[in-house]
């Protein structure tokens, strides 16, 4: 992949804003899985019981597993 995007595990998104969830949420992202599917969606992190957790959702909530890649939505403005 390109420049444009980050490894996960090297990198994760910026999580900063907080509300009623768990943890802390990024903005919308891009996120690709291991199947070579694309996704838009934000990521949650934070710790829970003592271990860190780092989730992916897409724009229907839906609980995205094995992501490698993501990278940020450039701004047009």
């Amino acid at each position: 992949m390109s420049n444009f995007w980050k490894k996960l595990s090297e990198q994760k998104p910026h999580s900063y804003r907080i509300g009623n969830w768990d943890g802390r949420m990024s903005d919308e992202i891009l996120f690709a899985d291991s199947n070579g599917l694309f996704y838009v969606g934000k990521c949650y992190q934070g710790v829970m019981d003592g271990s860190e957790f780092c989730c992916f959702y897409d724009q229907n909530d839906f609980e995205v597993d094995n992501v490698t890649h993501w990278a940020e939505i450039p701004s047009l403005f």
